[in-house]
């Protein structure tokens, strides 16, 4: 498997963790994702989607981020 398919099952995992954590996409959670996505012209207020944001390069960034939080947070 090449490294770019790594980062990309580790972007998933991510997304799919926030999933399934009611409100980990909420402004009070998630005060950099808001604050990215808010000038956005998809962006639909404090009920958006992020489905919809999954191709986006900011959002994947965003999870990338997340994702290295979350393992750095074992250390």
């Amino acid at each position: 498997m090449s490294v770019r398919q790594d980062t990309l099952d580790q972007v998933e995992e991510v997304y799919q963790r926030n999933q399934r954590c009611i409100g980990s996409f909420s402004k009070k959670e998630s005060p950099e994702l808001y604050n990215m996505c808010k000038h956005c012209e998809i962006y639909m207020g404090d009920d958006h989607d992020y489905s919809e944001c999954r191709d986006q390069q900011c959002f994947i960034n965003w999870l990338a981020l997340e994702y290295l939080d979350w393992i750095n947070g074992y250390h």
